[in-house]
């Protein structure tokens, strides 16, 4: 998932110039929803766009490289356009991948995807995930 943010981001102006349909869009100032009742409502303080650069599962990371690379290829100089916007706070491409049930996990990250990533201006993040198949049922 591509994911590009901004305080101060405008949010219709990078939409009309990204080479994709985000999916998802979140707009500064609009309400967050209420984690628990008794609180407050808070407003996001960022407006934020979000697209699919795979539609690869969790555990399917290798997959989820070789889509990204795709995709990163295929939209380079509309991606670059955007996320180099004097407006653009973060932009970023996390893979969401299943933690594994051993002592050491290592996810490789192909050099053509870290030199499409450089030159479109992306940081890479990995967000781990316990694998629902693998939960303990409550005793």
């Amino acid at each position: 998932m591509l994911h590009i943010t901004g305080k101060k981001l405008d949010l219709d102006a990078a939409l009309k110039s990204l080479p994709v349909k985000p999916s998802q869009t979140l707009r500064r100032g609009t309400l967050l929803p209420a984690l628990c009742p008794s609180r407050p409502a808070k407003r996001r303080l960022r407006s934020s766009l979000s697209i699919v650069a795979s539609r690869a599962d969790f555990d399917q990371p290798k997959k989820q490289v070789t889509d990204a690379t795709r995709f990163l290829r295929k939209h380079t100089a509309g991606l670059r356009r955007v996320c180099r916007r004097s407006d653009v706070d973060d932009a970023r491409l996390d893979f969401g991948i299943y933690k594994r049930d051993a002592f050491m996990q290592a996810e490789h990250f192909s050099l053509e995807l870290i030199e499409l990533m450089g030159k479109i201006g992306l940081s890479l993040e990995i967000s781990l995930y316990n694998d629902p198949e693998n939960q303990c049922a409550p005793t």
